[in-house]
């Protein structure tokens, strides 16, 4: 079934792919930066050891920041949900900050970790945090009343409240929110890496930023080809996983 979905996904790529060999044998002579997806393939079959090399970092970044984003936006979450006096003072910050588009946080992070690999994965960890903050602390705070008060009432630990009820009933939640963080995450890396310019190894997201800066189409859509295709694998994982981790509550929809 997975398999099957992740097929019908694909169509619309396809057509998309198809619309842009047409436009690129019908206007792609009048405008210099439309390039023939054959010639965006020969580009990445050349550079593919540098494309493979700056997807590894990227992914490695990306991985860390959405696991170190996730721990911290799951305790936050879980921790503002169930404590008020925490809700009534970090709430209002946390809700403005994820109004606040990322860009503009970017010096805030210079000054913090530097220009290392450090401020790199921040950023992509703050997008993580924000996302997954919310929506664990959306779904704690709307926890049914009475089964906490069960809980409390058979004497149930702090701990065993949150590892036993709170944790397995926000799962889904989770993972729909790293889900998503991963699109963003994937913006955050290529602003992160381009504040940041180290080259060769500057990441899939500085090389995009970089080919299309210095006018190479060709290599700008081989870049953001393998950026796509990765990013469709791993929605396609994820969104596995979430389907996973809600079957047990599409069947209670069924029972009822």
């Amino acid at each position: 079934m997975m398999a099957l979905r992740a097929a019908f996904s694909l169509l619309l790529p396809l057509i998309l792919v198809a619309l842009w060999f047409c436009l690129s044998n019908t206007k792609g002579a009048d405008i210099s930066y439309i390039v023939n997806p054959l010639a965006a393939w020969q580009k990445i079959v050349l550079l593919h050891e540098e494309l493979i090399e700056n997807t590894i970092l990227s992914l490695e970044r990306l991985a860390v920041g959405v696991v170190v984003g996730s721990v911290l936006g799951i305790i936050a979450g879980i921790m503002l949900g169930r404590r008020p006096w925490l809700r009534r003072f970090f709430g209002p910050t946390l809700n403005v900050l994820t109004a606040i588009p990322i860009i503009v946080l970017i010096p805030f992070f210079f000054l913090v970790f530097g220009f290392g690999e450090l401020f790199r994965i921040s950023v992509v960890a703050a997008i993580v945090f924000l996302l997954v903050y919310q929506a664990v602390f959306s779904s704690v705070f709307s926890f049914p009343r009475r089964w906490l008060e069960l809980a409390a009432h058979r004497e149930k630990s702090e701990w065993q409240i949150i590892w036993q009820m709170l944790l397995p009933s926000v799962l889904p939640e989770i993972m729909r929110a790293i889900r998503l963080s991963l699109l963003f995450g994937w913006l955050a890396i290529a602003l992160a890496e381009k504040a940041v310019a180290v080259w060769p190894r500057g990441g899939l997201g500085y090389q995009i930023l970089r080919a299309k800066e210095q006018g190479l189409y060709e290599e700008l859509f081989a870049a953001v080809i393998v950026l796509g295709t990765i990013a469709w694998l791993l929605d396609v994982v994820f969104g596995g996983i979430v389907h996973a981790v809600s079957y047990w509550r599409e069947e209670s929809g069924r029972i009822r």
